[in-house]
């Protein structure tokens, strides 16, 4: 019967929100309710995201199922917690204080190694001649 067929169906999930799309210009710009593919997605992009403002911050909560993070200045305000959607693998912004009251850093430790070679190892060997003053000073335009 068909109260047999419904039944032995799994619920339909509906996530309503905003999946994360990064801007043409390369600008980050997070709110409260976007959706990313996974916490590792989230991680890259709040990666990026603190070297773009120029801040550091402090992983309060860094697991598997969620992700609370704030910035590092005692007295600043910003913060953002992410946890799983109901359909358990998207992940969503579930509070979000984007004010940011502290000066920007000139020094960020998320722009590491590991970080310039994601974002600028095709460059590199794409030219290999190219000088590594050459890019230090690109690096420092765009992200000061």
């Amino acid at each position: 019967s068909d109260t047999d067929t419904n039944s032995e169906r799994p619920p339909t999930v509906i996530v309503r929100s905003r999946p994360y799309i990064e801007l043409h210009s390369g600008i980050i710009e997070l709110q409260q309710g976007k959706l990313f593919n996974d916490v590792n997605h989230f991680r890259q992009i709040l990666c990026e995201f603190t070297i773009q403002k120029g801040f550091a911050i402090n992983r309060v909560k860094n697991e598997s199922r969620r992700v609370t993070v704030k910035c590092k200045v005692e007295d600043c305000t910003w913060r953002i917690h992410i946890s799983p959607t109901a359909d358990g693998l998207t992940y969503k912004i579930k509070s979000y204080n984007g004010e940011q009251t502290c000066q920007k850093l000139t020094k960020n430790k998320e722009a590491n190694t590991t970080w310039i070679a994601n974002r600028y190892g095709s460059l590199i060997r794409s030219n290999p001649d190219m000088k590594i003053s050459l890019s230090a000073t690109n690096l420092r335009q765009k992200y000061g």
